[in-house]
């Protein structure tokens, strides 16, 4: 059981790795097209101003 259990821990790893990845360059995306202002407010402004869209 423990080398499935390596495997299956390895394999999670992986994929959170994976998608550590892809969530910062989609920040970095998002980053680069946010004007300065929005950048500026906090989350729950932002999450307001994201309601209001």
């Amino acid at each position: 059981m423990t080398p499935w259990l390596e495997f299956f821990i390895d394999g999670l790893a992986e994929v959170f790795q994976e998608a550590a990845a892809i969530v910062t360059d989609k920040s970095a995306q998002m980053t680069k097209i946010e004007p300065d202002l929005i950048r500026k407010l906090d989350p729950q402004q932002r999450m307001v101003r994201s309601i209001n869209l």
